[in-house]
């Protein structure tokens, strides 16, 4: 009844947002329904949103102005920093770190040509690149100095920071790796899931996979409880915000 509740609640906040969209478009407050709009059409299991939200949310960034634009050719993947103050940028040339406000060229990331993607560590200080061949690369966000480098075997696709910024995920063609950031030493590889994710206070991992089941480890890769088995294939598992739950 709870789930069912929260769900039907969850829709009627996302009709009364997309009201809230129109209304801001037709007085012209773009940004402000750029806002309503983003959080009209989140789309979860727990939290369903409602038909016309995408619509609006479509509407809404084609209506916002433009703060800038970085010309520096095609972007493959980008992120920005924890506080918003930096965007680092993958190219098929390199990649590189900007000022959010200015965008001006803050770092370039070296041998970085061809990086597939780019994330900040939770801190914003560090920025994690991943190469075609699967290298990956923590850098300085600042200077743009490597820290680590994790070499690569196989076709890399992305890679993440834990919440804490004491561990890398790659995911590539060879599997899923979990790594150590400070000295690239692998920690575990669980090529048998598709799938990781870390726990807010990045002491736990969740996997899930083709074998049908979503497991929980510690940072030893010990198993925490039972396996949760599912109907069909694992693609997408997280924690909730306080990591309470699992979804």
């Amino acid at each position: 009844w709870v789930v069912t509740q929260s769900r039907t609640v969850a829709r009627q906040q996302a009709a009364v947002l997309v009201v809230a969209v129109e209304d801001a478009l037709g007085k012209r407050q773009f940004d402000r329904a750029l806002r309503f709009a983003v959080l009209a059409a989140r789309n979860t299991w727990l939290s369903p949103t409602v038909p016309g939200a995408e619509t609006e949310l479509a509407r809404a960034a084609s209506a916002s102005s433009e703060i800038g634009r970085i010309q520096d050719g095609a972007v493959v993947s980008a992120a920005l920093s924890p506080d918003g103050e930096r965007i680092v940028a993958a190219f098929s040339d390199g990649a590189r770190v900007f000022n959010a406000q200015s965008l001006q060229e803050i770092s370039r990331i070296p041998d970085a040509r061809g990086a597939v993607s780019a994330a900040f560590s939770s801190d914003g200080r560090r920025v994690v690149i991943t190469s075609p061949d699967g290298t990956v690369r923590i850098c300085d966000a600042s200077t743009g100095q490597p820290i680590t480098t994790i070499p690569g075997k196989a076709t890399g696709r992305s890679s993440a920071f834990s919440p804490d910024g004491r561990r890398v995920v790659r995911m590539g063609d060879d599997g899923t790796k979990i790594f150590d950031a400070a000295t690239g030493a692998e920690i575990a590889q669980p090529s048998d899931y598709s799938v990781v994710s870390f726990s807010p206070d990045g002491q736990h991992y969740l996997t899930g996979g083709g074998d049908r089941n979503v497991r929980q480890w510690d940072l030893s890769w010990k198993p925490v409880g039972a396996p949760m088995q599912h109907k069909g294939e694992v693609v997408s598992v997280c924690y909730s915000a306080d990591g309470q739950l699992i979804f």
